[in-house]
């Protein structure tokens, strides 16, 4: 039997390697012609494309259009249909046989129009003649990586449309350079909630515990952003000492809270079996090995001590903001300093030893506190810390605290992480 003529225009020939075979596989594809109305039977031009199901974080989740219209469509027929429709700024162009070809813009098409509105010299005009060629992109496409392929269309445009096609070239909708944006803003800010999530929970917002002999220690965070360089630890150690410890990471954002991350992982494992300098400098090492080259460090100051013995250990890293509250004056305590951890491949730091008073406290800060600036560009007044001591006792320790900060710097913004760490020595 003899083909008939008009079905050998529809096949495709195609090969296809199999596996476990050395030659191709010879397949042909007999696609027949569809026909489209030229009207959807209510008299309306605009046609809507049944897309397949659009799978997460591919490109068929961009299109905000699946509406298109057949190239001989006339332009007077679809100005006055867009009319109606506001939130349509792109639409589809298709051939007799459903093949996507084009896309019209909105904008330029109402700018033909003119601001009169009067569409008479559109009259005989059809679709095919204003649209536009644009890149065409697969409906699983991945999103992320279109941001580089279309890279240079966003640098000379601010908003640049694009048609989505399916595996037999029909349309399948299209999306702009905004809504990849919309999408890239959505995932950021869910991403940067799930990394504020995990730091809330590695640097939690409040922090007490009270010591054997009726002595405190109490820390407070609020991250600036959603991810922040503070972090601050109070444990107590298995052989019943207690180790506590404020550093603050370089910058901000993902970077900061990943070594945060890290420095938190490290301090709440470690045993300081071998001394606070030689645990310390080994988290220094790690730090500088890894990181140095980026430009990222951390300072901090680290406190060892037993109950039982009124001497603590401190190692010192280039964190200057370490107060001692004695009879109502608030001093600071000077005592040479490593360098901050992750600059210098050092194994083992110096450490230092103070005997604290009965009734004093200790107070150790992040620069978030001691550089906060009012609307007058006036300082925090750290003095004001001396009258915080008196509420540790209490359940909203960690709002008196923000309060009081907050209260100071008025409509300011807040600059940076805030970090607080008191240790009130018992009185007995």
């Amino acid at each position: 039997m003899t083909p008939d003529a008009g079905l050998l225009e529809n096949i495709s020939h195609v090969y296809e390697k199999i596996p476990g075979q050395d030659e191709d596989v010879h397949i042909f594809v007999l696609e027949m012609p569809r026909e489209l109305d030229k009207e959807d039977g209510q008299g309306r031009v605009l046609r809507k494309s049944e897309s397949g199901r659009r799978k997460s974080k591919t490109v068929s989740m961009l299109s905000h259009s699946l509406y298109y219209v057949t190239e001989d469509c006339p332009l007077d027929r679809l100005v006055e249909e867009l009319s109606v429709k506001k939130n349509l700024f792109s639409i589809g162009v298709v051939d007799s046989r459903g093949e996507a070809k084009g896309l019209i813009i909105r904008r330029e098409l109402f700018d033909l129009v003119g601001r009169s509105g009067n569409t008479d010299h559109m009259k005989g005009k059809r679709a095919v003649q204003v649209m536009k060629l644009v890149k065409t992109f697969a409906p699983d496409t991945s999103v992320f990586s279109v941001g580089a392929v279309v890279e240079e269309e966003m640098k000379e445009n601010l908003i640049v449309y694009f048609m989505i096609k399916d595996e037999y070239g029909r349309f399948a909708g299209s999306f702009s350079t905004k809504d990849l944006m919309i999408f890239y803003a959505r995932a950021m800010n869910r991403e940067m909630q799930l990394v504020q999530e995990i730091q809330s929970r590695i640097v939690e917002p409040e922090s007490r515990l009270e010591l054997n002999n009726g002595g405190m220690i109490c820390g407070v965070n609020r991250h600036a952003r959603e991810a922040g360089g503070d972090y601050y630890l109070i444990r107590r150690l298995p052989d019943g000492r207690i180790f506590y410890a404020l550093a603050d990471v370089s910058g901000k954002g993902y970077a900061a809270s990943l070594l945060t991350a890290i420095i938190g992982s490290f301090l709440e494992n470690t045993t300081f079996s071998k001394g606070l300098s030689s645990s310390i400098g080994k988290l220094n090492k790690f730090l500088q090995d890894k990181f140095s080259e980026k430009g990222l460090f951390v300072t901090g100051v680290f406190v060892l001590f037993d109950e039982n013995n009124p001497v603590m250990e401190v190692c010192s890293c280039a964190h200057p903001f370490f107060y001692v509250l004695r009879e109502n004056k608030l001093r600071k305590l000077k005592s040479r300093s490593n360098p901050p951890l992750g600059l210098e491949g050092v194994d083992i730091l110096e450490s230092f030893h103070i005997r604290p008073e009965q009734g004093d406290c200790l107070f150790l800060l992040s620069d978030g506190i001691p550089e906060q600036m009012n609307e007058l560009g006036e300082t925090y007044p750290l003095v004001s810390l001396a009258s915080l001591t008196a509420q540790m006792d209490h359940s909203d320790f960690r709002e008196t605290v923000l309060t009081k900060i907050d209260s100071f710097r008025g409509f300011a913004p807040q600059h940076d992480d805030i970090s607080l760490l008191i240790h009130r020595i018992s009185s007995r």
